[in-house]
């Protein structure tokens, strides 16, 4: 089973849409714990035949989820820039990801996180040329349109190398939304499914 943790001031539930809706042709069993108390007990006794759990992170409710989640993924979403409780969350969070997990976050956010992360793979998205994720030929006249690219080699979760490259995609959504496509879809990329 893998567990992905998702964590922001926006964007947490539109990134688990788009892996929940990119991944239903695989019929896989994912269930999205969205912070509410009695969700996070469910979780605790989820099935043998899950798949995927994606846990939002809210402020609220991370003391309560924080000793009962060990996480192979976690994805940073948008952060407003006057939300510093999300920042001092950050460290404790990126603690409950496993021994070479994953931290998929966002390299275009204007201020400087910091934290420590030994033993765990961070990959960056964004729009600029430094990302390891980035889009190009973004358009969203009519749907939002775009290519995804992937700009270095990247390992799954099984080990094996994705080798970079691009891909067009067109989606419903805007522009504003490009940014959740591209942390989502990287998510699915490390786990081990094509897109």
């Amino acid at each position: 089973m893998i567990k992905i943790g998702v964590i922001g001031s926006r964007g947490k539930t539109k990134v688990c849409s788009i892996i929940k809706d990119k991944l239903l042709k695989y019929n896989k069993k994912i269930i999205i714990a969205n912070g509410q108390i009695e969700s996070i007990g469910e979780v605790s006794h989820i099935d043998c035949d899950t798949d995927i759990v994606i846990y939002i992170f809210y402020k609220e409710q991370y003391q309560i989820i924080k000793d009962k989640v060990k996480l192979d993924i976690l994805i940073q979403t948008a952060f407003d820039d006057e939300d510093h409780q999300y920042f001092n969350m950050l460290q404790d969070i990126i603690s409950l990801i496993k021994k070479d997990g994953y931290i998929i976050f966002d390299s275009d956010f204007s201020e400087k996180i910091s934290f420590y992360c030994e033993n765990i793979y961070p990959i960056t998205y964004g729009l600029n040329s430094k990302s390891t994720v980035t889009a190009s030929s973004i358009d969203d006249t009519d749907k939002l349109q775009f290519s995804y690219c992937l700009q270095r080699g990247i390992y799954t979760i099984s080990n094996e190398i994705i080798k970079p490259f691009e891909k067009p995609f067109i989606e419903s959504g805007s522009s504003d939304e490009i940014l959740y496509y591209l942390a989502a879809l990287t998510c699915i990329l490390i786990i081990d499914y094509k897109f």
